[in-house]
C-alpha cells in the first residue's frame, strides 16, 4: 500500500533530527501540486552493490550492519516500523558530509497501523547476508 505524499512527510517530521534520516525541509503546494523538498540522496544500496561487482568486504558489511541497526533503532524509538525494508530501502548520502553515511530511503510503503519490529530486524538480517554472501544462485 503506497502512502500519500502527506502520510510520507509526516513520517519524515515525525523522524526528524534522527542520523542517516532525510530532512524534511518543506512540504505543502507549488503550483497545484504537493511537493515535498528533503535531501538530496546517493545510490542505493542495490546500486552500491552493484557497482562493486557485487562484492562487500566483511568491514564494509559490519559498518552497513551498524548504520542499518542504528536506523532501525531511531524509528522505531518512535513507534514507526518500515515493514518493506530492502537493499533499495538505503542509500548513501549525496552531500559530503553525508557521503559515509547509509540513509534510510524509502518512506513510500511504511504501514504506521502495524508496529512490528520483527520484521524489520528480519529484514535487515537478510540485507546483510546479501550484502556478505551475494544473492541466492
Amino acid at each position: 500500500m503506497a502512502l500519500t505524499l502527506d502520510h510520507e512527510a509526516t513520517i519524515l517530521q515525525t523522524l526528524s533530527g534522527g542520523i542517516g534520516i532525510p530532512t524534511l525541509y518543506w512540504f505543502g503546494k507549488a503550483y497545484n501540486q504537493k511537493t515535498m523538498i528533503t535531501d538530496a540522496l546517493g545510490p542505493s544500496l542495490e546500486e552500491i552493490f552493484d557497482r562493486s561487482n557485487r562484492y562487500f568486504d566483511m568491514p564494509l558489511v559490519l559498518e552497513v550492519a551498524s548504520q542499518l541497526i542504528f536506523r532501525l533503532e531511531w524509528m522505531h524509538s518512535h513507534h514507526i516500523a518500515h515493514g518493506q525494508l530492502s537493499p533499495f530501502s538505503f542509500a548513501m548520502g549525496a552531500s559530503i558530509w553525508q557521503t559515509p553515511q547509509v540513509i534510510l530511503a524509502d518512506f513510500t510503503n511504511i504501514n504506521s497501523s502495524q508496529f512490528s519490529t520483527k520484521k524489520d530486524l528480519q529484514a535487515v538480517a537478510d540485507i546483510l547476508v546479501y550484502l556478505a554472501i551475494g544473492p541466492p544462485s
